[in-house]
């Protein structure tokens, strides 16, 4: 019994390294998104009118199709280890804590979206939080723009929509943050907001700006990496953990993460009179 028992614990090592190195081998990342966060212009443009989000760049192929291939015990097995393992403080202080959720979700199989909370995001990863903090100071400008003209407009309306036209890509690299590494990468942003007219007295307006965060959890084919473990060499590639996935033993899926903030506009005759009201922290 001792030695069964000996033997499984090597297993189990050798299964949690393998899977949890080879996403930080590059698992996430893809070859078609840029490594920084900026627009030809700088920046995301707005329009106003709608609050729908913009197009989104194409997602990977993936895995493949979900419950396709006939599922087997040995692979049952590895996922409750790998879940058991990625459920301890152990694994969160190793990696993260959102990686570890985003890995976890992924052995929910239940393929629904997972929230995480951009702002973190943003405090974690200065490059990101730069990028956002430019984007909603751009915003708030053009949330103030729309509340001069529907102020003085005097024509029914009291609330505009607005959203960027774009949606731009974003990456977190390895050694920014192994956390956010893992548990996002590669993704797009985009930033939508509402301009109410008079909401907080006359001549003054109130704006939401929300950042928007969005990625797709898939586990396109990728190349084969060697990880020396307890027990011995072990050859293991993306596609072996996107075949959880084609076993319908777990699912991939979207995230989507946000942080909204909340401004009062005043004095719209003027050029200034931006006043931050509150900014919350969205999951």
């Amino acid at each position: 019994m001792m030695l069964a028992v000996r033997l499984w614990r090597l297993r189990f090592v050798s299964i949690l390294s393998a899977v949890m190195l080879a996403a930080l081998a590059g698992a996430c990342g893809r070859d078609d998104v840029g490594s920084g966060l900026e627009s030809a212009d700088g920046g995301l443009v707005y329009v106003a009118g709608t609050r729908a989000a913009p197009p989104l760049r194409a997602p990977g192929p993936g895995a493949g199709a979900w419950n396709s291939t006939p599922w087997t015990m040995t692979l049952w097995s590895e996922a409750q280890a790998i879940r058991a393992y990625l459920a301890t403080d152990f694994a969160r202080q190793k990696y993260g804590r959102e990686a570890c959720e985003a890995f976890s979700h992924y052995f929910d199989n239940t393929g629904l979206i997972w929230t995480f909370d951009a702002g973190k995001l943003g405090q974690d990863v200065p490059h990101v939080g730069a990028v956002m903090d430019r984007e909603i100071a751009r915003a708030a400008e053009f949330a103030r723009e729309i509340a001069r003209e529907i102020t003085g407009a005097n024509n029914g309306r009291t609330v505009t929509e607005f959203t960027s036209r774009e949606a731009l890509p974003g990456r977190v690299e390895r050694a920014q943050s192994l956390n956010w590494y893992l548990a996002v990468a590669d993704f797009s942003y985009y930033v939508t907001g509402r301009v109410e007219r008079d909401a907080c007295g006359h001549g003054c307006a109130r704006a939401e700006i929300i950042f928007h965060v969005w990625d797709r959890y898939d586990w396109d084919p990728g190349p084969i990496v060697r990880i020396h473990t307890p027990a011995g060499p072990v050859d293991v590639d993306q596609d072996h953990v996107g075949e959880f996935h084609r076993q319908g033993i777990a699912k991939e899926f979207t995230s989507l993460g946000f942080k909204r903030f909340n401004f009062e506009l005043r004095d719209l005759e003027r050029t200034t009179g931006l006043e931050p009201a509150t900014s919350s922290l969205g999951s």
